[in-house]
C-alpha cells in the first residue's frame, strides 16, 4: 500500500534513510538522526501543496518511501515536482513498488500544478536498473549529477 507519511513513520523512515546512505555514495557524510527527523517534520508540515513524503507499506511494515516537493525555477512561474528522494528496501526490490511510489508522486504533483517532474540519481547504487525503471515509467534522461569529495 502507498499512502502519505505521518510523524509515526518516523522511527521507520529513519531505518531506511540509514539504509540508504550505506549504499550511497554519501559515506564520506555522517548522517544524522536530528537533521533527518527536523526534514522528515518539515516536509510533513508542508505535505500537501509544497511536499509530500510517501511511504509503500507491507504487512504493517515501511518498505520503501518516496520523498518530493514542488518548486518553481528561479526563471519561471511554472511549478516542478522534484524528488528529494527515493528508496525501497533491498529485500523488496523487482517489483511494483517503486513504480507505485512514483506513479503516487506523479499524481499528486500535476494536482499541485506540475508542468514538469524531475527526478534524479544523485546517491550511486544501481543506476542503470533506475534509469530503466524512470525510462519505463516515461521519462527521458535530462542531465548528469557530479561529485567530488574535498
Amino acid at each position: 500500500m502507498i499512502r502519505p507519511a505521518k510523524m509515526d513513520d518516523a522511527d521507520a523512515l529513519w531505518d531506511l534513510a540509514l539504509r540508504m546512505h550505506a549504499e550511497s555514495n554519501y559515506l564520506e557524510l555522517e548522517p544524522s538522526e536530528v537533521m533527518f527527523r527536523k526534514f522528515v517534520s518539515a516536509m510533513i508540515g508542508l505535505n500537501g501543496e509544497q511536499a509530500r513524503i510517501l511511504v509503500a507499506e507491507r504487512d504493517s511494515k515501511l518498505i520503501g518511501f518516496h520523498i518530493g516537493y514542488i518548486a518553481n525555477p528561479f526563471w519561471s512561474m511554472d511549478r516542478i515536482g522534484h524528488d528529494a528522494m527515493m528508496y525501497i528496501d533491498q529485500d523488496h526490490r523487482g517489483g511494483m513498488t517503486a513504480m507505485r511510489l512514483i506513479k503516487a508522486f506523479e499524481d499528486w504533483a500535476v494536482q499541485q500544478g506540475a508542468k514538469q517532474i524531475r527526478p534524479g540519481i544523485s546517491v550511486g547504487g544501481p543506476i542503470d536498473r533506475v534509469a530503466r525503471l524512470y525510462h519505463a515509467a516515461g521519462y527521458q534522461t535530462a542531465g548528469y549529477s557530479f561529485v567530488k569529495n574535498v
